[in-house]
Formats: C-alpha cells, sequence, structure tokens
C-alpha cells in the first residue's frame, strides 16, 4: 500500500513537473510574441524615416563624404564633431553607420576615428535607451496592458537582450531597436551599458581601421572588412543564443515538492 501511493505521489509529481514545463513554454512564446510586436512597430517608425529620407534626397551619402570634405580642410575638430553628430542623430534618421565610421577612419586616422565613432555611437544608445525608458512604457501598455504580461517581457529581453546589444551592429536599425527596447522593458543601465559597449567599441575600432587603410582607389579593405565583420556578428549572436539554449534546457525541471514519506 505504501509503494503504492509512493508510486502515485511520484506520477503526480512528474505530471504536475511536465505541466509547469509545458506552461512556462507556451507563456513565454505568447510574450516573445509582444516583444516582437513592439520591435516590428519600432522597426517600421525607424524605417519610415529611412525610405523617407532616401525618397527626399535630404541626406546622401554623397551629401555626407562632401561634408566631411568640407570640414577637415579647416580643422579635424570639425570632422571629429560631424562624425559624432551624425550617428548620433542616426537614431532617428537611420544614417548609414557602417559608410560613416569607414569615411571618419579615412578623413581622422584611425587614433582620432575611434573615439569620433564612440562617442557617437553612444550618444545615439544612451539616447535611444532614455527614449525607450521614457516612452517605452506607454507603448508597451497600449500592445499589452497586462502588467503580468508587461513584467514577463522585461525578464525575456533581461535573458535574451544582452545578445541582441552585443550583436546589434551586424543590421541596420537594429542597434536603436535593441536600445529602444532596453530601455523600454527598464533593462538596468549596470547591463545596458557593458553589453552595448562590448558590442559597439570593438565594432568602432575594426571598421575605422578598415577606413583608415582605405581610400578611393583602393577601397577593398574596407569593403572586406565590412563583410567579415557581419559574418563575425552574426556567427558569434547565433553561437551565444545556441548556449544560451542550450544552458537552459539542461536546467532540471521543477516537478513539485517531495513526497512526504
Amino acid at each position: 500500500m505504501r509503494e503504492a501511493s509512493l508510486a502515485s505521489a511520484f506520477r503526480s509529481a512528474r505530471w504536475r513537473g511536465c505541466a509547469l514545463l509545458f506552461l512556462s513554454r507556451v507563456t513565454k512564446n505568447t510574450f516573445m510574441k509582444d516583444l516582437i510586436r513592439l520591435a516590428i512597430i519600432m522597426a517600421a517608425l525607424f524605417g519610415f524615416t529611412f525610405f523617407l529620407i532616401n525618397l527626399t534626397g535630404i541626406l546622401t551619402l554623397d551629401d555626407i563624404e562632401a561634408a566631411l570634405t568640407y570640414v577637415s580642410q579647416i580643422h579635424p575638430v570639425w570632422v571629429f564633431l560631424l562624425v559624432a553628430g551624425l550617428l548620433w542623430v542616426d537614431l532617428l534618421l537611420s544614417i548609414p553607420t557602417m559608410a560613416v565610421s569607414l569615411l571618419a577612419g579615412y578623413f581622422l586616422g584611425w587614433s582620432l576615428a575611434v573615439p569620433a565613432v564612440c562617442t557617437g555611437l553612444m550618444l545615439a544608445g544612451g539616447s535611444g535607451y532614455w527614449l525607450g525608458r521614457r516612452y517605452g512604457l506607454r507603448l508597451l501598455s497600449r500592445i499589452t496592458p497586462d502588467p503580468v504580461r508587461l513584467e514577463a517581457m522585461t525578464a525575456i529581453f533581461s535573458r535574451y537582450g544582452i545578445v541582441t546589444l552585443i550583436v546589434c551592429r551586424a543590421l541596420p536599425m537594429l542597434p536603436e531597436i535593441s536600445c529602444c527596447l532596453a530601455g523600454a522593458t527598464r533593462l538596468p543601465i549596470s547591463r545596458f551599458l557593458p553589453a552595448y559597449l562590448i558590442g559597439s567599441v570593438p565594432y568602432a575600432i575594426v571598421v575605422t581601421y578598415a577606413g583608415s587603410i582605405s581610400s578611393v582607389d583602393n577601397p577593398w579593405p574596407a569593403l572586406i572588412m565590412a563583410a567579415v565583420l557581419s559574418l563575425v556578428l552574426w556567427g558569434g549572436g547565433a553561437l551565444l543564443l545556441w548556449y544560451r539554449r542550450h544552458r537552459l534546457r539542461n536546467r532540471p525541471v521543477y516537478a513539485g515538492p517531495e513526497p512526504k514519506p
């Protein structure tokens, strides 16, 4: 009789554990969809400004190169400020970050281009984080007014958003979306800054170096570096995601309290 009751308790605990695992995955998928929906809305907003600028021709890559050529004849400090400013307003205008960084390396040289690009990237990332933290909760509340789902979205971005911040330079508009999402989901600044720095500073170092050794007659170093960097970022991001999923999958599943003897 005792063995039968123990077996029944064990089966009950096992099924309870399976049910908890199933519910956790279902709710996780639901909350992930909410987060993806928010990312799509932000991508649409950034994409609208990008297509508007390209359609109207207000600011083209030729205009940027001409402006950098002009200010480089005055003083390098103006090139520094223009590069940082362009990368800052990239948050709203979707300026080609890699092209500006390559041009910074060409006009400023590697030693000055790195701090100029890092300054612009940090200003853009910090502003995106602040905007997300200031106004993102209102947008989140419109998508899902349920406070439990909002809390779950915050937990999911805290778990997976760090990887996104590290590899965000692999795609246009992804850095802006990632920073705004980090602010909207209340990711602590102590976690946001290191992840964003890890993704941005090496990017600035590599791209500006490629620009510094390139020229109009020989653009191949910049082109090769851009292709290699994109592959490395995507490969590293995929590896990090696989590692996190593998580690979470191998965690023991809670199956309820131990049956009393």
